[in-house]
């Protein structure tokens, strides 16, 4: 019996229904490339305007660039989504998040994807750092929703590659496939692999989460729903946090991020006594820059 290529399986996990289909890529970036080039295609030559949120990846706006499409509508959330489409007469399509740049948080799917059909607008789906969700019997209802987007990219860097996988396989017809190895045979290898170390790295998350809220020195903004963690100091305007943040090179995974006009410390987790020495040392230094809170 013939084994699923890895984009039927890929692209039935995301859509259960239908007649899906998927090509392998170089990453995520190229994956993503190729979802928005089938937006644009299915635009007819019309212009096509990318709406996103200030937490899309990098990687979004470069391609969007690179296409020669209009530079993103970026919206701090998808609240007002259904007003800026509304305003958009050109053709559109909207880039959600699996793993948003900042916070690490998933977008709403179902929700943007239903305003999305009211609207005939594209949704693609940058599933780069937390589509193997979709490999976990646990983690899979956190994508509730991906089954309506038009497009979803996944990014798989143990394999060195990339997935776009498409909700209708006959649009796949009018894009050349990239040049690239096949890795049926380790992804068939490694599939349960991707989705335990990911399950470990959520629950590491959800253990460093509880540590910062046990400390009264640190804040957290909110519970993560994937790997990553952000917190801050509690008090410490955004100067003490970019400070504090400067203060402590070589950590693995630590940078700083903005949300919501204020600065916080972003955790992309890996290593449980690392971070937890991280959060003592962000206690003790918290103390010393806000001796007054």
């Amino acid at each position: 019996m013939t084994e699923p290529s890895i984009e039927s399986t890929v692209a039935r996990l995301c859509f259960p229904r239908g007649d899906p289909g998927g090509v392998t890529t170089a990453g995520g970036t190229e994956s993503t490339l190729l979802g928005m080039l089938l937006a644009k295609k299915d635009a007819a030559g019309a212009p096509v305007q990318t709406v996103c949120t200030r937490g899309s990846r990098p990687e979004v706006a470069r391609v969007v660039g690179q296409l020669g499409m209009p530079a993103p509508v970026m919206l701090d959330t998808f609240d007002a989504l259904p007003a800026v489409l509304g305003r958009i007469t050109a053709a559109t399509v909207v880039v959600m998040t699996v793993g948003t740049a900042d916070t690490g948080a998933i977008d709403p799917l179902r929700e943007v994807a239903r305003v999305c059909r009211l609207r005939g607008t594209w949704v693609h789906v940058d599933a780069a750092d937390g589509g193997v969700a979709l490999f976990s019997d646990r983690l899979r209802p956190l994508l509730a929703g991906v089954e309506l987007a038009d497009s979803v990219a996944f990014e798989f860097p143990s394999l060195e590659a990339g997935i776009v996988v498409v909700r209708t396989a006959e649009s796949l017809l009018t894009v050349r496939p990239p040049a690239v190895p096949d890795i049926s045979a380790v992804f068939r290898a490694k599939r349960h692999r991707l989705a335990a170390d990911l399950e470990d790295r959520c629950d590491l998350a959800a253990e460093v989460a509880d540590e910062i809220a046990a400390r009264p020195r640190l804040r957290l903004l909110a519970r993560p729903e994937l790997s990553t963690v952000v917190f801050r100091p509690a008090g410490a305007d955004d100067a003490t946090v970019a400070e504090l943040c400067r203060g402590l090179p070589g950590f693995t995974g630590l940078g700083r991020v903005n949300v919501a006009g204020r600065t916080w410390l972003r955790l992309a987790v890996s290593d449980r006594a690392e971070h937890l020495r991280l959060l003592d040392l962000c206690s003790l230094s918290a103390t010393a820059l806000t001796p007054n809170d």
